[in-house]
Parts: C-alpha cells; sequence; structure tokens
C-alpha cells in the first residue's frame, strides 16, 4: 500500500489518537476490575447503646456511694440531710442523662456504618456502570484498529510506537508509512 507522506502523517496521528484511546480504555477498565475484585464488606453489625451507657452506671453508684460517705462524715444536720436527697437524685439524673447519651452515640455510629456501606454499593453500582459504559466503546476502537491488522506489526501496536512513526516521517527519515514501522 503505497501512501504519499501526508497520507503517512495523516495515518500514523490517526493511528496514534486511536490507539491511546483504547490503551486509556483498557486501563480504566482494568483498573476498574481490579478495585470491584477487591473484598469490600457490606455487613452492618449494629452498636449497642450499653457499650456508652455502661460508664455512666459505674458513675452513678460512685456518686451514690459518694454522698453516702459525705452523708456519714457530715456534722450538721442541714448537710446530712443534703447528702441524704442527692444520695439517690444524683444516680437517677446520671443514668438518665447517660441513657440519653448512650442512645445518641448509638444512633449516630449505626448511621453512619449504614451511609458508610450505602457509599460502598453506590461506588460498586458506579464502577460496574462506567465499566459496561466503556466495554462496548473498547470494543468499537479495538475492531478499527483491527481493520489495520495487515499494515502494522504486532510489536507496533501501541501509541507509542506510532508517535515514534510520526516523529519519523515528520523529521523526514521516512518516506512513508511502511519505511516508518520498518525502522521503528
Amino acid at each position: 500500500m503505497d501512501m504519499t507522506k501526508e497520507e503517512s502523517i495523516a495515518l500514523a496521528e490517526k493511528l496514534s489518537r486511536k490507539y491511546k484511546e483504547y490503551e486509556d480504555l483498557r486501563k480504566e477498565i482494568d483498573d476498574n476490575k481490579h478495585e470491584l475484585a477487591r473484598p469490600v464488606n457490606l455487613e452492618h453489625k449494629p452498636h449497642a447503646a450499653f457499650k456508652f451507657f455502661w460508664p455512666f452506671m459505674v458513675a452513678a453508684a460512685g456518686s451514690m456511694m459518694f454522698f453516702y460517705f459525705l452523708m456519714m462524715i457530715a456534722d450538721a444536720a442541714a448537710l446530712m440531710g443534703l447528702f441524704a436527697l442527692l444520695m439517690p437524685i444524683s444516680p437517677i439524673v446520671l443514668l438518665l442523662v447517660g441513657s440519653i447519651r448512650a442512645r445518641r452515640l448509638r444512633d449516630e455510629l449505626n448511621s453512619a456504618e449504614i451511609n458508610e456501606i450505602r457509599e460502598k454499593k453506590k461506588r460498586i453500582k458506579d464502577l460496574t456502570d462506567r465499566n459496561n459504559e466503556l466495554e462496548p466503546k473498547c470494543a468499537e476502537i479495538k475492531k478499527e484498529l483491527d481493520e489495520y491488522k495487515e499494515l502494522i506489526p504486532m510489536d507496533s501496536r501501541s501509541s507509542a510506537k506510532m508517535d515514534k512513526a510520526l516523529k519519523l516521517l515528520q523529521t523526514d527519515k521516512a518516506e512513508n508509512f511502511s519505511e516508518a514501522l520498518g525502522m521503528l
């Protein structure tokens, strides 16, 4: 197939772009497949409120003992009465605050994990959809490049080789496309 220098340059530019596009698509598809192949934990193990509540239970028991001790060592009747009043109230307040806080923390953690799992599922779906979109494009470009199978040797079928062939043609080191390929 005899081509003029201009036709050879145009063909080398076209093939360089097509091979580059094909290589980029293949790389993105392979990267997506590699990421999809990695194990992803999509299980949600709910957090219990008790793991956040138990410190308040300990504090409630401690506060009860603390006010009992103060009541025992107090020498004024007014102080004894105050400590006797605070002895049952402080644990109740601590337990109420603790239960509210524990439920709030549990709900925040469970919600965050559910959102994280939702994001992972969305990422998997996005990667799968992207690959389903790219694979037909990649196959189409591969089909276009296969039309030049007879013209281009197997070891020269890359954008880098086409760029070199283009440079050989542009610098007048090669007169046509076949000669440029032969010099690679």
